[in-house]
């Protein structure tokens, strides 16, 4: 499915009335299955001096408060869904947007959504949300977990996918399948990948300063 995709930004849909809905914030938010590419975005994010807000730091945060060891992705998957079942779906995004509300920047970054109440949350604040998608086969992902120094390093095929069906789980296909644009990670460099994040997100940032005129 990936091939069609290949080496190219492809677009689902257009933003929709920005002008009209005159919302005082954007959100731009980023989701993708483990080891995508998320963090590549992250780094134009940073060079462009927008604030940016990671989901994983505030599960992290919250794993910690309840004495639960980030060494293992098993255990980290369990926390979400359990966390996410006792306090509602959209809590880590209520703690974020907390954090967003205090601060004066129109325009945000938020790493790593994983459902759509999430979204739905920063939508229902007033805030126009816009969803980048970052694919990367399976195997690359693999590879990539492998070569990075984290505890997760000797993880297996098998224990990928397990652990990215706890991520469908938890609902991030669905905000895989209606993101507003996606960025293929897949046969080009690290330095190829962030010129092709940055020309999209450029372009996501004009266009709402352009609506909001």
């Amino acid at each position: 499915m990936l091939s069609i995709y290949k080496n190219r930004i492809y677009k689902v849909r257009k933003i929709k009335g920005l002008k009209s809905m005159n919302r005082k914030k954007l959100i731009i938010c980023s989701t993708g299955l483990p080891s995508s590419g998320k963090g590549v975005i992250l780094k134009v994010i940073k060079n462009l001096n927008i604030p940016d807000f990671i989901m994983g730091d505030v599960v992290r945060k919250k794993a910690s408060e309840n004495n639960i060891s980030m060494d293992g992705a098993d255990g980290v998957g369990k926390f979400i869904i359990d966390y996410r079942k006792n306090n509602g779906k959209e809590i880590f995004a209520k703690e974020i947007s907390r954090l967003i509300q205090n601060i004066k920047n129109e325009i945000v970054y938020v790493d790593g959504v994983r459902c759509k109440e999430e979204t739905s949350h920063f939508n229902n604040l007033g805030w126009d949300v816009i969803t980048i998608s970052v694919l990367s086969p399976t195997k690359l992902r693999l590879k990539r977990i492998k070569n990075r120094k984290r505890g997760d390093t000797e993880i297996s095929h098998e224990k990928l996918i397990e652990r990215d069906s706890k991520e469908i789980d938890v609902g991030i296909s669905h905000v895989i399948v209606y993101s507003d644009y996606y960025l293929v990670n897949q046969d080009k460099s690290e330095n190829e990948f962030m010129a092709e994040a940055k020309k999209l997100l450029i372009k996501i940032i004009d266009e709402y300063k352009n609506e909001r005129n």
